[in-house]
């Protein structure tokens, strides 16, 4: 290590005590105003920069830095030359620095690099991985180094074209090999980890490299040794990519000499990275990618997979009760890492589709990396999952989605839905100056880089809220049509009507709002107020979620032309999304192009038990929303096919406001008068004068 290289480590453990002291109150991030900023894994990148001083001077300029510092994901990481250090080491001098600003880790949450060199797998066992349906071996298989030719049973369970097909990287099979005992049972703790090299179908025969992965080459009796493929993504990067093998997050994980499961293993080694003297210890907290509470059927579940070990196909469920078990251990894995870590470490992870985890009052919040996962006019999906998310998290609540910074419809009204929701900007920048930046995010030519908008004056407004109520007349129960044996009565306390399902019925409860007059308009709007018993099968903390889409009255669906999701609950092109727990919450559902004298709600709810419902109305308009902040107003128009025209004179009185002065032509700078008109599918942001 040269002499840069050796004073970064003394400077960080320096100021190490100091900064892994600092508390999260500290962090401008948590008070500052709107559009809050920070930096999305680019400044991870230490490589591209002369020195750190160089680095620190880019990465201050945001309210805070994620970066993917570790490497289970991309093989090798790239160190500074002129530092000698890693991306790491970066980071955590910076926060050293800088206690102020936000810096979390960004971290694969279902997946790892079994080469992982800044944290070795080998505290892991064979049984806390999943692995497909694999095949019985014909023949001894001798300890030995090198090549072994191995003849198998089922030669199609293995595979030369593994991997991440988008990317053209295609790797062959990682394999184990595990014995069999008496009873045909996998014994775990008798098992090597290989690499397929060849395979010869003819002769139905598999050529491995042995000994891979911290595990020593053994031997295997004929008949009596069983080989399976790591269920795997990627790979994703790097100048040498592996493929990542997921972690078995099931309770009914294989255990270990030590009678640790995978996320018991887990929690071990994520919080020793921010303990005194870890890898992170001077970070705040982390992001999980792709974390899922389900074994998502996008993946390559063709030749099945085993998450309990006895090398039978099960999915993650227990295929006797139904359960998901996969799910389950998410739950508890998330229980015990919020425990291990305190209330100081920040704990986030994806949730922007309906598979992904639901650490709801454990985690401080959640990414939104890729906003139009599904669609842009999915606007209902993210008002609903965006406001849970915010009323449903652990103190202090961080929200973020990442961001282009480009002048375009599409991004200003991704930003408006998260100045509603007080979601903060994550942007893939070097640098917030000179760069070229979308006009809304830092006031225009005015260049306030962070939080120009100051605080939110109140929650968002739905104006179609002031429109008549078209069920006003109408009994909710009058509505109703369930399946055969669901249950419905009247609230004695509140007045709602509570739904429960029939325990011989499917694992979701369908039922339907019929018949909503809807008179013809183009828009309408539906507001549904829920509170939820908790699903049997989980803690409490598990949100149920809730799926909704609108029929004519011909019948005909109304179109909204999203991307299918497949997993336990389905979303189909027309499926609003959202979540429901114990609290009464609010959720909205914008259609437009509706064109009928009445629409049907076909609601899905997860689960069998209890549900209220507490208010609906329905409203014969477009879902235009605005929010007021101190130095702004933000508004929004999500209908795909027409302007609206919002008469500020009326909302706001005497409130004086002008365009944006930016680079954009629609950001001239101009006086606002008494109306302003929000062309299809965009969003404004206009500041006081």
């Amino acid at each position: 290590m040269n002499r840069s290289g050796k004073l970064i480590l003394l400077w960080c453990s320096l100021c190490c005590a100091a900064a892994a002291g600092a508390p999260l109150t500290q962090v401008e991030l948590f008070g500052s105003g709107h559009p809050q900023t920070f930096n999305f894994r680019v400044m991870a990148g230490i490589d591209r920069y002369p020195s750190y001083k160089a680095w620190k001077r880019d990465a201050a300029q945001f309210g805070g830095i994620i970066g993917k510092v570790l490497n289970e994901e991309y093989n090798p990481l790239v160190p500074n030359r002129e530092a000698g250090a890693y991306p790491h080491d970066f980071f955590n001098r910076f926060k050293a620095e800088f206690p102020e600003k936000l810096v979390f880790l960004h971290y694969n949450g279902r997946a790892r690099f079994p080469g992982d060199t800044l944290a070795p797998i080998s505290k892991y066992f064979a049984g806390h991985w999943l692995y497909h349906e694999g095949s019985k071996t014909q023949s001894a298989i001798p300890a030995e180094t090198g090549l072994t030719t191995i003849p198998v049973e089922d030669i199609s369970r293995f595979r030369l074209d593994a991997g991440q097909r988008l990317k053209h990287i295609l790797l062959n099979d990682d394999l184990v090999i595990v014995r069999l005992d008496a009873d045909g049972q996998p014994d775990w703790h008798h098992a090597e980890q290989v690499v397929l090299v060849d395979q010869d179908e003819n002769a139905s025969t598999i050529t491995v490299r042995r000994a891979q992965y911290h595990t020593e080459p053994l031997s295997f009796s004929a008949g009596q040794a069983y080989i399976a493929a790591h269920v795997i993504e990627g790979p994703w990067g790097g100048t040498d990519p592996r493929l990542m093998w997921f972690y078995n997050y099931s309770l009914d994980s294989p255990r270990d000499a030590e009678g640790r499961r995978c996320i018991d293993v887990m929690v071990e080694e994520i919080t020793g990275f921010f303990e005194s003297g870890g890898l992170l210890e001077n970070f705040d907290g982390l992001e999980f990618d792709v974390q899922f509470s389900e074994i998502w059927r996008n993946w390559d579940l063709s030749r099945g997979v085993d998450s309990n070990g006895d090398l039978v196909p099960d999915g993650g469920i227990d295929l006797t009760t139904g359960e998901n078990r996969y799910g389950q251990g998410m739950a508890e894995f998330q229980q015990m890492l919020r425990s291990r870590m305190g209330p100081e470490k920040l704990i986030m992870a994806d949730n922007f589709m309906s598979g992904h985890m639901r650490g709801f009052q454990l985690y401080n919040g959640v990414e939104i990396e890729e906003f139009y996962k599904r669609d842009a006019l999915e606007w209902s999906s993210h008002l609903n999952r965006n406001r849970f998310w915010r009323e449903n998290t652990h103190a202090p609540s961080f929200n973020f989605a990442k961001i282009s910074p480009a002048n375009t419809s599409e991004n200003r009204i991704q930003l408006a839905c998260m100045l509603f929701t007080d979601y903060a900007a994550a942007l893939s920048l070097r640098s917030m100056l000179g760069a070229q930046q979308m006009d809304e995010l830092v006031n225009g030519r005015a260049r306030n880089i962070t939080g120009w908008l100051g605080q939110p004056r109140g929650e968002m407004i739905q104006l179609a809220k002031a429109q008549p109520n078209v069920l006003a007349t109408l009994d909710t129960s009058d509505l109703l049509v369930t399946e055969p044996e669901t249950q419905s009565h009247r609230s004695m306390e509140t007045g709602g009507l509570v739904i429960k399902g029939a325990s011989s019925a499917t694992r979701n409860m369908e039922f339907q709002l019929a018949d909503i007059p809807a008179a013809g308009s183009a828009n309408v709007v539906v507001f549904l107020t829920i509170a939820a018993e908790p699903l049997p099968e989980f803690p409490a903390f598990v949100a149920r979620r809730i799926k909704v889409d609108a029929v004519r009255a011909d019948g005909t669906p109304i179109e909204l032309s999203l991307r299918p999701e497949q997993n336990m609950f389905e979303l189909g092109p027309n499926d609003y999304f959202g979540y429901v727990n114990q609290e009464p919450f609010e959720l909205s559902f914008y259609f437009f192009d509706v064109l009928s004298e009445t629409i049907t709600l076909n609601l899905t709810v997860e689960g069998r038990a209890a549900i209220e419902l507490i208010n609906v109305s329905a409203h014969a308009a477009p879902d235009l929303v605005l929010r007021e902040f101190d130095h702004g107003l933000v508004l929004a128009n999500p209908d795909p096919s027409a302007s609206h025209t919002v008469d500020l004179e009326q909302l706001f009185p005497g409130l004086k406001l002008r365009k944006i002065s930016g680079s954009d032509p629609v950001n001239d700078g101009s006086r606002v008068g008494r109306t302003i008109t929000l062309p299809a599918r965009d969003a404004m942001i206009l500041r006081k004068r």
